[in-house]
């Protein structure tokens, strides 16, 4: 059996702020960076500080750890 490999990404960087995948068309973040996109996305899209307030302990189950910019950004938050 042949064992499965994975291509590496391709990642064009001629947008120094907003690297894109060119076989997805896509950015890997907005161009106020990765951090800022994860405040915006992750902690207020999920209302998390307002959701923790006036609790002792809360959790956050993250699937998709990445590079940890959601879990930066919400330690920081």
């Amino acid at each position: 059996m042949k064992p499965l490999s994975l291509p590496p990404a391709e990642v064009d960087f001629s947008d120094p702020l907003a690297p894109a995948s060119p076989l997805f068309d896509d950015i890997y973040h907005s161009r106020a960076g990765a951090l800022a996109q994860a405040r915006h996305v992750f902690v207020a899209g999920n209302g998390l500080p307002e959701r923790w307030r006036g609790r002792g302990r809360f959790v956050v189950l993250e699937t998709g750890f990445g590079l940890g910019n959601n879990f930066l950004a919400t330690w920081d938050a």
